[in-house]
């Protein structure tokens, strides 16, 4: 069917067509279903594309480790992928969808599920990025360092702001968003900065490894916040 006239066209509707069914057999009413099976379910399917990355970027180690040594640049490059992916699994599960779920409409859930095609897509695309990387290094791939670096550095800033906008919907809060924000930009800085595509992946990673440290932080001392309030309350009802 590709390879006929038309053939691209008509495959595309019919994925269309695909996509749509549930948006159209849900307009009478919702069938029933349980909100933590099926975040659960997402949430699978996440760490097996994540999983996938992993798997790529280390058969693209091992069979350049095969055919000679590891380089300094390979080895920055080898730090930096697994800064990435850690980081980016627990951006992602940093957050549970599943008691929101419970209260939203319709629109809002196929709103979250449709959006998990751009979070599988963008990870996807980033253990193509790694895969990039690794033969640029090895001068397999002959594209310029910035080329190489923009493979990468694209499809985590998709990943990274797709995931915060489908949580800062959940918490109805878009400063997580806004700080995701920067964080895509700064990745896209050093993607296009034209440095050594090892150091370039290991700046990556460092640049999300030091937005989530930023978001724990935070996290602590909003909880410390919560707490110092709760008790301050307490003790006033008790003197009352």
């Amino acid at each position: 069917m590709v390879g006929q006239a038309g053939g691209y066209a008509v495959l595309l509707t019919l994925i269309a067509l695909e996509v749509l069914v549930p948006i159209v057999a849900e307009r009478r009413g919702g069938t029933p279903w349980h909100p933590e099976h099926m975040v659960e379910r997402y949430s699978l399917m996440t760490i097996i594309v994540l999983g996938e990355v992993l798997l790529s970027t280390t058969g693209g180690i091992n069979a350049v480790l095969a055919e000679g040594s590891l380089s300094a640049q390979l080895l920055l490059a080898v730090v930096g992928a697994m800064l990435i992916v850690f980081v980016l699994w627990w951006f992602y599960f940093k957050h549970s969808h599943a008691e929101r779920m419970e209260e939203e409409e319709n629109h809002s859930t196929f709103v979250w599920a449709y959006g998990h095609y751009l979070v599988y897509a963008a990870a996807a695309a980033v253990g193509a990025g790694l895969g990039a990387s690794i033969d640029v290094i090895e001068h397999v791939a002959h594209v310029s360092s910035r080329a190489a670096a923009l493979t990468l550095g694209v499809p985590v800033a998709a990943y990274v702001l797709v995931v915060a906008y489908l949580q800062a919907r959940d918490v109805s809060s878009w400063r997580s968003f806004l700080r995701a924000a920067a964080t895509a930009g700064a990745v896209l800085a050093v993607s296009v900065a034209g440095l050594e595509v090892g150091l370039t992946v290991l700046l990556i990673g460092v640049v999300l490894a030091g937005a989530l440290a930023f978001y724990l932080v935070s996290e602590r001392n909003g909880y410390a916040v919560a707490v110092n309030k709760a008790n301050a309350a307490a003790g006033k009802a008790v003197e009352h």
